[in-house]
């Protein structure tokens, strides 16, 4: 017994020792090896996670989607993960080490893929403060404009419809209102290319004189159902890479691509209408006569059938006190209807995709007079990757034509319901009254009409390098030209007045071209992402405002050479832009995220002394649901992340040549020539208007998101 206790004392180290080392040999052999690829259009997915199970060994994918990793067990699984797709668990054994993973796109808002300045990511991993309207919500509200579909969906974005009236101007505050003086719109872009939604009318002054129509919104001929996704950028750290043009927020638009399948066709009708839920309740004849009786009563006086008397009460004394008419009925009785048709062709394989849509709308108002607004889309974008899926060109264009012609009683449609309910409106003859000094039928004969072009061009160029390294050029072009009349003729006029219209033509043309370079580097659990560019914009507006009156006859008011021209206003703007920009963003097992901005602009609009500002933004967030030790203390919390940012923004919504010595023509003519006097003297040290934001945040989510 006891020689086979020697015995075994003596091999137990040496079998100890040959099975440590069949154990390291095992080691060597169980090396599993994969590809991870979207299952949507095949594209690899660069930087996806892959976990082995029930172990701490975390690899990422590279650029060509593969991934490697070894195992002391001979079978197993792996967990893959990838930001904006669903979570997979892949099982591997003896007979299977060579895997291929398609990722489907995940449906959890969580990981929905989120537009940010030049780049992209998760609700989950974000660490600004972005919010978004996808495709789907958009298309369960038919509006003529893709902002209307904003309100009541974003906190801290405030949307405004100015009238109610087809193509009206809608205003957009994000997080109130950010200058006292410049302007407090956030800056729009649509695929890269930035988009001036300036009305035409503010700019050229006399255009929104008398006009209810107000100002018409250019993004009418963006047609919302050409629409991906709308996000909107709030704080420091989501909006600072767009430097000076951020302080008001940025409004992302991304519209649709193709999809790697069959080509297919869609066909989409719409018919609805319009009208106003509840009129105002107002008093009927007898009441309102009651009221008015009284009221002299208590005065002590006597009602006057005079003209001339300070008791003049024609509603008592002079008009017919037996008929009457429904004001509010009258204004905003009519109904308005709604039609819109779209045709799509899509389609494409993993190297080339298109898509093709067109679109027309045509509606009318509830108010009175004879509103109509129609416009007509036609979107094209293509793609196309290399055999090596190394080089992209991406192509769009987008044409869009819109055409507005309005009813214009611009006096009497917002309180017009508040008239004596027996003001005649036609006199004996027949001919529009004007006893009480108006007439909502006559003042409803003005015309507002617009007419507008747009074309928006983009095409991108993208080369991945083997090493984590990718260069980008895009460039963007965008071009308006509005056409605007207002026009009033004698009828719609108080007798004695003089027929008159404004004439309106604008163009707008903008250019910008951005290169870019990106790089992306996973080691272990950690992943870097790098981006770096350059961005040139050249802006140049130009029109002319004529005011014309004294028409011979109301049926040639559109025709400016039948009248007599009375002013004429040329404007003329040229803008430069650019800049230099950088973002770092560091990632940390899903669960640590850093992300750092600085930008540096230079601007036409400012002093030569101040002409360059420098922009920044640094954030952090911190997903502790991902803390294992979380997830037993709070099991029910399905997500949590305490997200915190600071930065600058700057705001460049001023007028052109503000800096400059300007002069304008006015006072007494001397020998018949009016001089020209000083304006504004000049400024070299007109600089940046900078914004300062702090943000700290706290998101949750519990019962796997259910809350």
């Amino acid at each position: 017994m006891k020689q086979k206790l020697r015995l075994m004392a003596t091999l137990w180290p040496i079998l100890t020792i040959m099975c440590l080392e069949a154990r390291a040999q095992r080691a060597e052999l169980f090396t599993v090896t994969g590809k991870v690829i979207s299952a949507a259009d095949g594209r690899v997915l660069e930087g996806a996670t892959v976990t082995l199970q029930n172990n701490e060994i975390v690899t990422l994918t590279d650029q060509k989607g593969m991934f490697q990793t070894n195992t002391l067990e001979p079978t197993g699984s792996l967990i893959i993960s990838f930001t904006g797709y669903e979570k997979q668990i892949v099982s591997f054994d003896e007979s299977n080490y060579i895997l291929t993973v398609r990722m489907e796109p995940a449906n959890g808002s969580l990981d929905e893929v989120v537009v940010i300045g030049y780049g992209q990511t998760s609700k989950r991993l974000n660490t600004g403060s972005v919010s978004t309207v996808s495709a789907k919500e958009i298309a369960q509200q038919p509006v003529t404009n893709a902002l209307s579909a904003l309100s009541g969906r974003m906190p801290g974005v405030f949307v405004q419809t100015t009238n109610g009236l087809p193509g009206g101007n809608i205003n957009i505050q994000i997080r109130g209102q950010g200058s006292m003086i410049a302007g407090n719109d956030p800056l729009y872009i649509i695929d890269g290319v930035p988009f001036d939604n300036t009305p035409v009318e503010t700019s050229t002054g006399r255009l929104a004189n008398g006009a209810m129509s107000g100002a018409q919104s250019p993004l009418n001929l963006i047609n919302p159902n050409d629409i991906e996704q709308i996000s909107v950028l709030k704080d420091a750290d989501a909006t600072s890479i767009y430097g000076s043009r951020g302080s008001n927020g940025v409004v992302l638009i991304t519209t649709k691509k193709g999809k790697v399948g069959a080509t297919t066709a869609a066909l989409n009708l719409q018919q609805g209408f319009s009208r106003v839920a509840a009129l105002p309740d107002i008093l009927s004849l007898s009441e309102y006569l009651m009221v008015r009786r009284e009221a002299f009563t208590n005065d002590g006086v006597e009602p006057s059938a005079d003209p001339s008397s300070p008791y003049y009460a024609p509603d008592l004394m002079v008009w017919d006190t037996t008929r009457s008419t429904n004001w509010a009925k009258l204004l905003y009785g009519n109904t308005g209807n709604q039609t819109a048709a779209s045709a799509r062709i899509s389609g494409g394989n993993d190297l080339y995709t298109f898509n093709i849509n067109g679109n027309l709308r045509r509606e009318s108002t509830f108010l009175i007079g004879k509103d109509e607004y129609w416009r007509g889309t036609l979107t094209s974008q293509f793609q196309q990757f290399s055999k090596n899926k190394r080089f992209l060109i991406k192509m769009r264009n987008v044409i869009s034509m819109d055409n507005a012609n309005i009813a214009n009683p611009v006096n009497t449609v917002s309180f017009g319901y508040l008239k004596p309910p027996n003001q005649p409106i036609f006199d004996e003859s027949g001919n529009y009254s004007w006893e009480n000094g108006d007439n909502p039928l006559a003042s409803a004969e003005a015309r507002s009409k617009t007419k507008s072009v747009l074309y928006n061009g983009n095409l991108s160029l993208q080369y991945a390098f083997a090493n984590g390294l990718a260069a980008k050029a895009s460039m963007g072009y965008n071009r308006q030209t509005p056409k605007y009349i207002r026009a009033f003729p004698t009828r719609s006029l108080y007798p004695g007045s003089s027929s008159y219209a404004y004439f309106g033509d604008q163009y707008n043309e903008t250019l910008i071209v951005e290169p870019q370079l990106t790089y992306s580097k996973s080691v272990g659990a950690s992943a870097f992402d790098a981006l770096v560019g350059i961005t040139y914009q050249d802006r140049m507006a130009e029109g002319t405002t004529t005011e014309v009156g004294s028409f011979s006859h109301d049926g040639l008011i559109e025709d400016m050479a039948s009248g007599t021209v009375n002013a004429r206003n040329t404007t003329y703007k040229h803008y430069r832009y650019g800049s230099v920009f950088g973002r770092v963003t560091y990632n940390y097992r899903n669960t640590y995220l850093v992300n750092g901005t600085i930008r540096r602009d230079g601007s036409s609009k400012f002093g030569p002394e101040n002409r360059f500002g420098l922009f920044g933004s640094v954030g952090a967030g911190w997903v502790f649901s991902n803390e294992r030790w979380f997830k037993r203390v709070l099991p029910i919390l399905s997500f949590g992340k305490i997200r915190a940012s600071y930065g600058t923004t700057g705001n460049d919504q001023i007028p052109d040549y503000e800096y400059l010595s300007l002069y304008r023509s006015g006072g007494t003519p001397y020998q018949d020539v009016i001089g020209l006097g000083p304006a504004r003297i000049a400024n070299a040290q007109f600089h940046w208007e900078t914004t300062r934001k702090m943000e700290m945040a706290l998101e949750v989510a519990f019962f796997n998101g259910r809350i």
